[in-house]
């Protein structure tokens, strides 16, 4: 399924209307700032709090996340733009009742990959999420590594977004724990047991679950950063951590 946003067009039971895009402006249009590109995690959710499409697309999910028992994920690359000056954005879900959804290999490289977790799911991202995230690196489907957004919205009421901080770091992470893994659900399932053993259950608080996530990235040394947001419209991104006595704080950007 491709969802265009381009003002009377539909993605699944959503409807966006899409700023536009034109420098000299139209009638009823939103331009787009021209900012410099963010080169790092905390750039780029800096840049997030700003971008309405971005917020709309989480709005969606977040919607659905509400009213359905399926997963739904969307994802694009932000110069994918047609003739039209619309952004072309993919759009995939899953089965009624499944709590997973088969991610077909991008075409072309991108850089936001947003899906939701229904009511039962995890409020955090599980190892599916995790071992996704490394397959798209590992197939060269990340247009630029150090800012790419794997985002999550859930029932719960949480929001998250999963990126890369040191990305030699979280090949040598991938390579060294799915070495023996010879599927994907066996890769999953390494992955489901290293986050349980931290503490995340499907049913845990968001707070015991946030702690248990931050614990696997810290012992793992994967690579990766985790950010909270505001899940109310998406405004605010603060990066997580946990300090010496093991709570989670925020930790301040660069």
């Amino acid at each position: 399924q491709e969802c265009r946003y381009d003002g009377g067009a539909n993605c699944g039971s959503q409807h966006f209307p899409f700023p536009d895009t034109d420098p000299g402006g139209s009638e009823g249009g939103v331009n787009l700032p021209d900012l410099p590109a963010p080169t790092d995690p905390c750039g780029q959710a800096k840049a997030l709090q700003e971008d309405d499409i971005f917020k709309r697309i989480m709005t969606a999910l977040k919607v659905r996340s509400n009213n359905e028992n399926r997963e739904v994920a969307n994802y694009y690359a932000e110069d994918d733009i047609d003739q039209n000056g619309i952004l072309q954005v993919k759009g995939v879900t899953g089965n009624e009742g499944e709590p997973y959804i088969n991610l077909p290999m991008p075409d072309l490289p991108i850089d936001v990959f947003i899906h939701e977790h229904y009511e039962g799911l995890s409020s955090i991202f599980t190892g599916a999420d995790v071992y996704a995230l490394y397959q798209l690196l590992d197939n060269d489907k990340l247009r630029n590594p150090s800012t790419f957004t794997f985002g999550l919205v859930t029932e719960q009421g949480s929001t998250y977004l999963m990126m890369i901080e040191d990305v030699e770091q979280f090949r040598r992470f991938g390579n060294d724990y799915f070495v023996g893994a010879t599927s994907a659900r066996q890769a999953n399932n390494l992955l489901d047991y290293a986050l349980q053993a931290s503490g995340i259950t499907s049913n845990g608080s968001i707070t015991a679950n946030e702690k248990g996530f931050l614990t696997f990235l810290q012992a793992s040394n994967a690579g990766l950063v985790l950010f909270k947001g505001n899940s109310t419209d998406f405004s605010s991104w603060e990066k997580l951590g946990r300090n010496s006595s093991g709570s989670v704080v925020s930790v301040p950007c660069p």
